[in-house]
């Protein structure tokens, strides 16, 4: 659960309320929605019973989020070290480099990496 949302077990909470079978939930701690968006798609990717083509969905809704964080965190480096463009929402090049060297952002590299 997380904010009293069901993130993962949707089947067996069913199953249970379904047939008076008591259960537990755990509370799963996120930063915001797209974080927990990606443990979403991150578990989802790891059932042995997803076809190739669900993975390659999900791989392309964890790629948006992705590109998304990418763009904000170059505004935010861009703001602090007095470059680029911060207002505009398409800051980002194919590669999402950003301009801090030690924390780079590289969806291509994530997402490739995964599939």
């Amino acid at each position: 659960m997380w904010n009293g949302v069901i993130v993962d077990g949707h089947n067996r909470y069913e199953i249970c309320t379904t047939n008076n079978v008591e259960f537990n939930t755990s509370d799963i701690d996120f930063p915001d929605d797209d974080a927990a968006k990606i443990w979403i798609i991150d578990n989802q990717m790891g059932r042995r019973n997803i076809t190739e083509w669900v993975k390659f969905e999900l791989s392309l809704k964890k790629k948006d989020i992705l590109l998304k964080q990418g763009r904000e965190k170059k505004k935010e480096e861009g703001k602090l070290y007095g470059r680029g463009n911060t207002k505009d929402e398409k800051v980002l090049s194919i590669i999402d480099r950003t301009f801090n060297e030690k924390e780079t952002h590289n969806t291509q590299k994530i997402i490739a990496e995964e599939n």
